[in-house]
């Protein structure tokens, strides 16, 4: 008789297959074989970002958010580092590289017809930004 027990840590052993089989007379196991798959998460990618560490999504690996583009800053929720654990999901949250609003940051002249937001890579300063022309003086 062979029992299929556990695998080895960062692998998971399949739902199909007989966990107890049994030599038979013929000299061929009863049932089928258990197998054990390594554990992965889904790969982690960051838009307009860099990432650092090991991001493929293998079990034990740990990522990290590095760095936003010129232009893009961190959300201020998720987790800097995350790691893919035996359940197969990454701790923590993701972070998202966010577009610098420069007119919210650095308003026109309220005597100005309106803000235009240059898209990233606009540095988060008042060139990020195009002021309306005056409306009045």
């Amino acid at each position: 008789t062979c029992t299929y027990a556990a695998c080895n840590i960062g692998f998971n052993m399949s739902d199909t297959g007989t966990t107890t089989r049994t030599c038979q007379q013929s000299g061929i196991y009863s049932g089928s074989p258990k197998t054990c798959s390594p554990v992965t998460c889904a790969p982690i990618t960051l838009t307009n970002g860099t990432l650092s560490g090991n991001c493929l999504g293998n079990w034990n690996d740990t990522c990290t958010y590095a760095s936003c583009d010129a232009g893009y800053y961190f959300s201020s929720n998720g987790t800097t580092s995350r790691t893919c654990n035996m359940s197969g999901v990454y701790t923590g949250s993701a972070k998202f590289c966010i577009d610098y609003n420069a007119c919210q940051a650095f308003p026109c002249s309220p005597n100005s017809t309106g803000c235009t937001d240059l898209p990233a890579p606009a540095a988060n300063s008042s060139s990020g930004r195009v002021c309306g022309p005056c409306t009045t003086g």
